[in-house]
């Protein structure tokens, strides 16, 4: 019996079951009048006034209607995969489609139920016209959705696969400018996809990307005064297996969205973002839906449980902004939760690489998620700076590595320090690096520390340089006590950590390190 029967056969037994076609719900009016998608918001029913815009604070719920379970569906999707020439070939993707799904004991029930096409294809006394046998094995089949696997995405590496794409700009109503988007995964990148202005919903086809790590998306080129636009998060699925995933970012986006906020240059200017992935547990996207309710533009409580090796509670992507710490107990209590961060960050990263297989994804998630190194570290870089100084102004460590490098550089043309050869060829590498990432004008100086921290990681520096910043009286001027880069103890501390990572080579993605080598 040939394939397309078998599927003939199937959908005239499930005519009236079959899942409705994709669709998407937004929650943004902008978005509803200009793909003319049903809407669904959910809030307060008290009446706002319409002339008054509202902030990013009013938070958004964006749903993604669920893939279609029948057996058709995956049937279809497996078909057209131009790779596979047997038989066989098809049913092995059919059974590991079905299994990352989670669904191979949906389908093999359908198949099994299907009395009249078992009466056909099988004699009398074959395994599955026995009905005793035949619930045993669905039985032992069931079992198998406790695990996930990536057995299709990771066997099918030249499969065309379907994506798409929700830019989610949280309850910010302002209109999306033309920007630009690359996703990577642990096969391979996307080529740079150019979008036009008000797309915040898309689909593209590529080669199988694998498992999703990475995702940077700045402004189109061409703009002389690029916008200033707010995005929440962004999330892509897989049309095919239906992996989700959660790319947060909670920041501005534009010229000069930073002036008020950071210390040191007048005018910051944030065109081009890097985004982790955070793949969504399927007990949290049954119903594909993803809530927000942001606390402020920069910072959101995220909803949803995050697969991670590290057992770090929750945190926002900057939890010492906004923060005081005017009492000893509560700068000690702080001091304390920062050294577990660090400490678990570390912890992550040593069993990865002590692990017999390494994954790209998961570094990029150990190193610059919400719960990574890189995030951990810029905590310990915000605690403990000078009030007179910061006052009314969320810092930037990036201002610190420039002041302090500007003052390094003085001193080798001067020549006025004596230091050892290792210590020169160290600072000198570490100037290199620094005006290398200064001339990428169109990252913030977020995504500049970020880049410093990753690429002195990656040479086995940061340790070592740690130290020369804090012999700086640059660090005296903009840190008090107790800190980590003032107080001997703790610099101590974190040196340490850092440390007991330089036995590992770190390779890196260039997404990660925005092409800066």
């Amino acid at each position: 019996m040939s394939r397309v029967t078998t599927i003939q056969k199937l959908r005239t037994g499930a005519a009236t079951s079959a899942s409705p076609p994709i669709r998407l719900y937004f929650t943004n009016p902008n978005w509803n009048s200009e793909l003319g998608g049903a809407a669904e918001v959910t809030g307060s029913p008290r009446r706002r006034s319409q002339s008054r815009p509202r902030s990013p604070e009013t938070g958004t719920r964006v749903l993604l209607a669920p893939l279609p379970t029948h057996v058709a569906y995956d049937l279809k999707n497996v078909l057209r995969m131009t790779e596979i020439k047997t038989d066989i070939g098809y049913a092995r993707a059919f059974v590991r489609l079905a299994l990352e799904r989670k669904l191979l004991h949906r389908h093999l029930a359908t198949l099994l139920g299907n009395t009249r096409l078992l009466s056909e294809l099988y004699k009398p006394y074959a395994f599955v016209r026995s009905e005793d046998e035949r619930e045993q094995f669905l039985y032992h089949i069931l079992s198998l959705n406790a695990a996930q696997f990536r057995c299709f995405t990771n066997t099918f590496t030249k499969t065309k696969m379907d994506y798409q794409v929700v830019i989610v700009t949280g309850g910010w109503r302002g209109s999306l400018p033309a920007v630009w988007v690359t996703v990577g995964g642990s096969l391979c990148s996307s080529p740079q996809i150019n979008l036009p202005a008000n797309t915040p919903l898309f689909k593209f086809d590529h080669k199988n990307l694998g498992v999703l790590s990475t995702l940077r998306i700045g402004h189109a080129p061409g703009t002389e005064k690029p916008p200033k636009w707010y995005l929440d998060y962004i999330i892509v699925r897989n049309e095919i297996t239906g992996q989700m995933y959660r790319f947060p970012c909670g920041r501005w986006f534009g010229q000069g969205v930073e002036d008020s906020r950071w210390f040191g240059n007048g005018c910051d200017v944030s065109l081009e973002r890097l985004l982790v992935a955070e793949p969504v547990c399927d007990d949290d996207s049954s119903d594909s839906a993803f809530g927000t309710v942001p606390n402020s533009p920069a910072r959101g409580t995220r909803r949803g449980r995050v697969s991670s090796r590290s057992q770090t509670p929750q945190r926002e992507r900057s939890p010492s902004q906004g923060r005081t710490h005017d009492s000893a107990p509560n700068r000690k209590a702080r001091i304390t939760e920062i050294q577990q961060v660090l400490g678990e960050a570390v912890n992550a990263l040593v069993k990865y690489f002590y692990s017999e297989k390494h994954s790209k994804s998961e570094l990029a998630h150990l190193l610059c998620g919400e719960r990574g190194l890189v995030i951990a570290i810029e905590q310990a870089f915000q605690f403990g700076r000078h009030g007179s100084v910061w006052l009314f102004r969320q810092p930037s460590p990036w201002d610190y590595v420039e002041k302090v490098c500007v003052f390094l550089m003085d001193l080798l043309r001067r020549r006025e320090a004596t230091w050892s050869h290792e210590q020169r060829e160290l600072i000198t590498h570490a100037l290199r690096l620094v005006r290398r990432i200064s001339e990428r004008g169109a990252l913030g100086k977020d995504a500049k520390f970020h880049v410093f921290i990753l690429l002195t990681m990656r040479d086995h520096m940061l340790s070592g340089f740690l130290q020369l910043m804090a012999w700086t009286p640059v660090t005296a001027q903009l840190y008090d006590e107790p800190s980590f880069l003032r107080t001997p103890a703790h610099l101590t501390y974190l040196s340490r950590l850092l440390d007991s990572l330089n036995e590992f080579n770190f390779t890196l993605d260039p997404s990660l390190t925005y092409g800066v080598v």
